[in-house]
């Protein structure tokens, strides 16, 4: 988390506004979800186990939310995780 300093940035001035991007994960299956996630304030979507069902719907979606949305696969060991 970083902040952001206007004037003497003192704590309790009210010039102290604190800064963080938030990420959304869980429950991302389609690109009305990833929208319906950036409309609901998140700067980023994490599209994790879904991103293995459909590659060519993941595509469409990696260039419709290019710079937004995180392709997060969990590995063990020398294969992918599903779940």
């Amino acid at each position: 988390i970083g902040a952001k300093l206007d004037g003497s940035g003192a704590p309790g001035s009210g010039r102290h506004t604190p800064e963080c991007r938030i990420e959304w994960s869980g429950g991302i299956r389609s690109g009305e979800d990833i929208e319906a996630a950036l409309q609901a304030g998140a700067d980023r979507v994490n599209l994790a186990s879904q991103a293995l069902v459909d590659i060519d719907q993941v595509r469409t979606l990696i260039a419709e939310f290019a710079g937004r949305l995180n392709i997060c696969i969990d590995v063990e060991g020398d294969r992918i995780r599903p779940r």
